[in-house]
């Protein structure tokens, strides 16, 4: 168990910034497919304190044979991984608010489902802080507010 945890919310993301999502809870364990454990998924994550956090698999699946590997992209079943947290230096809102933005760009209507892509990237660029950043994540659920 790490010594520290980032604090809650945390907004987290893949390396590539293709989606974002914010957690209200810190996981220590959550289910990874065997290619997961192969490929390594770096995430990072961004806290409330304005700390940034690498993610990774504690017991990931390195060394893994090419039969192994092949076989992930056909039979790839999910295992309860442990969750590596490690504090990387802090981040800037604007770092945080270009992640999203990026997110927002490449989604695929998942954060625009229900809201106008326009509006959403304009009230991500009016906010200042890391709460008026948790807000325009709030509305996506509630847009019509």
């Amino acid at each position: 168990m790490p010594t520290r945890l980032p604090v809650t919310p945390l907004f987290l993301s893949d390396q590539s910034a293709e989606w974002i999502e914010l957690k209200t809870t810190v996981a220590t364990t959550q289910k990874a497919s065997r290619l997961s454990l192969i490929t390594q998924p770096e995430f990072i994550g961004y806290d409330a304190n304005q700390t940034k956090w690498s993610v990774t698999y504690e017991n990931p699946a390195r060394g893994a044979s090419t039969w192994t590997r092949l076989l992930a992209y056909v039979y790839n079943p999910k295992f309860d991984a442990a969750l590596r947290w490690s504090e990387s230096g802090s981040y800037t809102i604007e770092e945080l608010r270009s992640v999203f933005l990026k997110a927002v760009e490449q989604d695929d209507d998942s954060l625009t489902q229900f809201v106008e892509r326009d509006v959403l990237t304009s009230r991500l660029n009016q906010s200042k802080t890391f709460e008026e950043l948790v807000n325009v994540w709030e509305w996506l659920s509630a847009p019509d507010d």
